[in-house]
């Protein structure tokens, strides 16, 4: 695994891949990569860096894990954390605090849906 992040000019610090220099990837080694990447463990991240488009991710407050997005508003920032909805603003205590992407469907599940 190193050798091949070494041959592409990858670093891994703090949990995040760095690019050090440009770097061209035969199609073996970026399977290979791909592969590598999509077995590692989510991680998570400040709330600060969630998406603002309404897409839906698990959100983390105080302990509890939650379907999470950012309800568009103009006049306040307003979370929904597992279906309840509050404003930053006037309850900041019941804002999540990190996040991470919803994982994809189980492979057969999907497979299911598209037909």
């Amino acid at each position: 695994m190193n050798k091949l992040l070494d041959e592409i000019g990858l670093r891994f610090v703090s949990g995040n891949s760095v690019p050090v220099e440009r770097a061209t990837l035969r199609r073996e080694e970026y399977d290979q990569l791909c592969a590598l990447l999509s077995a590692q463990e989510p991680t998570w991240r400040p709330i600060e860096t969630a998406p603002r488009d309404e897409t839906m991710f698990l959100g983390y407050r105080r302990g509890t894990i939650r379907n999470t997005y950012l309800v568009p508003r103009d006049d306040c920032v307003m979370w929904s954390f597992g279906g309840v909805t509050s404003a930053v603003e006037v309850h900041p205590d019941l804002a999540p605090t990190h996040w991470m992407p919803l994982p994809s469907p189980p492979s057969e599940l999907a497979k299911q849906e598209a037909k």
